[in-house]
């Protein structure tokens, strides 16, 4: 069976090879996304992140020890089943290869801890010359409650909020390794309706508690 059969009637692999996917922190559910993203082997997969594995990142965001003291892009793309190559940019954006990249990309995946990084990467996006007419798509997620949002419609625009009006608590010390992989799987499937051109919600809540889904928008 070939690396692409598993989406046939789903997703054309041609137009998978025209996809250039930039995955923006690879934590909790950057993590878990890269390797959902890989197996679905777009033209290009692009991991951005300045943060090195500490000992707090074991487990919640599915590091392991051995990793402790790596850079993240370089320590996640270890584990990334795609046939193609893996860029690891280990920088803080923008620098000149993180634009490249964001400029380039069909889909940005905004997989970050801060309001306030989500609105510099949106701002970025939109300084950019001859940026692609992708999509961006910002997950968020609690201890056992998540989000995807359509990071380019209004209704993300108009509920941006600031980091002090957000949970106190560090990331960390709110994510689940199950919240996180769910939160990573709806995320590749609201870009596989994007890709099929299917109508799609501006916001996704899922509480995994109720198991209450509630789309907005």
């Amino acid at each position: 069976m070939s690396t692409t059969q598993r989406f046939d009637g789903i997703l054309d692999p041609e137009l998978m090879q025209q996809q250039s996917v930039v995955i923006v922190g690879v934590g909790a559910v950057g993590n878990n996304l890269a390797r959902i993203i890989g197996a679905m082997n777009p033209g290009e997969l692009t991991l951005i992140d300045n943060d090195t594995v500490e000992i707090e990142n074991v487990g919640p965001q599915m590091y392991c020890e051995c990793s402790i003291g790596k850079n993240k892009v370089d320590a996640c793309s270890e584990d990334i089943p795609y046939n193609g190559a893996i860029h690891c940019l280990p920088y803080k954006a923008p620098s000149p290869k993180t634009d490249a990249a964001l400029r380039d990309a069909t889909c940005v995946f905004m997989c970050v801890d801060s309001m306030e990084a989500r609105g510099k990467i949106i701002d970025r996006i939109g300084e950019l010359p001859d940026c692609k007419d992708g999509i961006v798509i910002d997950t968020r997620m609690g201890a056992e409650t998540y989000q995807i949002w359509d990071a380019r419609s209004l209704a993300w625009a108009q509920n941006m909020f600031t980091d002090a009006e957000s949970l106190p608590e560090a990331c960390n010390a709110r994510s689940t390794p199950w919240c996180a992989t769910m939160c990573a799987s709806h995320a590749a499937f609201y870009w596989s309706q994007w890709l099929r051109k299917e109508e799609m919600p501006a916001q996704i809540i899922h509480d995994l508690r109720t198991n209450e889904v509630v789309p907005v928008g």
